[in-house]
């Protein structure tokens, strides 16, 4: 006679939504920021820097997550998209080194979310399906402008901001579009604006707009 087995529970737990996550994310960014583990800076997305860190090559085929703990890093710096990047890989996600641009020098290992040499940033295939998994490139575009006060990796924001809406509506829409712009003059204007709040401190500008995020009911960030 055979022994009955019994039947395991069923698992009354959820997944979590996309929104969850993206608050999620943006409480982690905020804890490394504070704990020393993520350097806040502007003009780069991720870079990692250590003596000699650059001298073995990340393996593209393998865990970006346990290629950097391979490297060993002294020092982290971010953007506020590489931040989320950081955030992500923390929260148990992960990707391989061939989803996303990496280079490297002898001491410095750069990664990036937008992947080599995009021609236009509005096209989701230029992000990283990483990145994508919970963020939508209209929300990038807007972390990115907020953080960088309209220069990075949209430089054409700055000029938009300038301008004070004394463009023609069709030159506005021409020029977001040829700069790759998904967003409304409205949108980078008050992403600009809102990083501007936060001039003086790179860090209380990224934890900032993470706290923006980890409040919002959709995990959004709405400058």
């Amino acid at each position: 006679m055979k022994a009955k087995t019994r039947k395991s529970a069923p698992s009354s737990r959820k997944p979590r939504t996309k929104a969850a996550m993206r608050r999620l994310i943006a409480r982690d960014v905020i804890a490394q920021i504070r704990a020393k583990k993520l350097r806040p800076d502007t003009g780069t997305f991720v870079s990692l820097s250590g003596n000699g860190i650059g001298g073995a090559s990340f393996k593209t085929t393998l865990s970006l997550k346990d290629e950097i703990r391979r490297a060993q890093p002294q020092t982290c710096s971010v953007c506020a998209l590489g931040g989320l990047m950081m955030g992500q890989l923390n929260m148990n996600g992960d990707c391989k080194g061939a989803d996303i641009y990496i280079d490297s020098t002898y001491d410095c290992i750069t990664i990036s979310p937008l992947l080599d040499d995009p021609k236009n940033y509005a096209e989701p295939s230029h992000f990283s399906p990483f990145i994508l998994r919970y963020f939508t490139v209209s929300q990038l575009q807007l972390i990115e402008m907020a953080y960088e006060e309209g220069t990075g990796a949209f430089p054409g924001a700055e000029m938009l901001h300038q301008a004070e809406y004394n463009l023609a509506e069709d030159v506005e829409k021409e020029a977001l579009r040829d700069y790759g712009i998904v967003l409304s003059v409205y949108q980078v204007d008050k992403a600009i604006a809102f990083g501007e709040r936060y001039s003086n401190s790179n860090e209380a500008r990224l934890i900032a707009i993470m706290e923006k995020i980890a409040k919002h009911p959709q995990g959004l960030f709405v400058p």
